[in-house]
């Protein structure tokens, strides 16, 4: 018999870990059980450990300090998406599956109206963001698939393409706008 709580084994296992790996969901649901169970704090000490933390769609979004997500539609079938609040790694809104959920368009405008001094980033399946130290690079895996920079300014809303394959200041990403 195991006299290891579950905690402990979570706080064990993250500890080994070089790498941290989440997948995809209730984006929602999994932030809650982070702060509930306190794995947040596990995973904020493996950040300032410098280990690799990475995931898709929920899993990208959880690094965030915010995301554009579909979680209702796992307790609700409802297709609204909600801001869901990250851990605030990366001071930006995360959106992912840009190009194949049509609908997140007009939803991450809208969120983006009340998300201040940050931007949103919006990538599409089969691109993602590879963030080393204070510089950041869009890497892709799927033809055609992209990364675009969302933000308010002026009362107009801009959309801004940005540059693949190429690792670019961190700090571009997260201001100028």
């Amino acid at each position: 018999m195991c006299d290891l709580s579950a905690y402990d084994v979570i706080c064990e296992k993250i500890q080994w870990a070089d790498i941290i790996y989440v997948g995809g969901g209730n984006t929602l649901k999994l932030m809650n059980l982070f702060r509930k169970y306190r794995i947040d704090e596990l995973l904020r000490d493996a950040y300032h450990q410098n280990k690799v933390l990475c995931g898709l769609s929920a899993g990208a979004i959880c690094w965030c300090a915010y995301g554009n997500s579909d979680s209702r539609k796992y307790t609700s079938e409802s297709e609204k998406l909600i801001k869901v609040t990250g851990l605030g790694f990366l001071p930006i809104l995360m959106c992912p599956h840009y190009d194949v959920d049509t609908h997140r368009r007009g939803s991450l405008k809208d969120m983006m109206r009340t998300t201040y001094k940050m931007p949103a980033l919006a990538l599409d399946n089969g691109a993602a963001l590879k963030v080393i130290d204070d510089k950041y690079k869009i890497i892709t895996s799927a033809i055609g698939a992209k990364a675009t920079k969302c933000f308010w300014k002026n009362s107009e809303y801009i959309e801004r393409p940005l540059e693949k394959d190429v690792f670019l200041n961190l700090e571009d990403l997260y201001g100028k706008f």
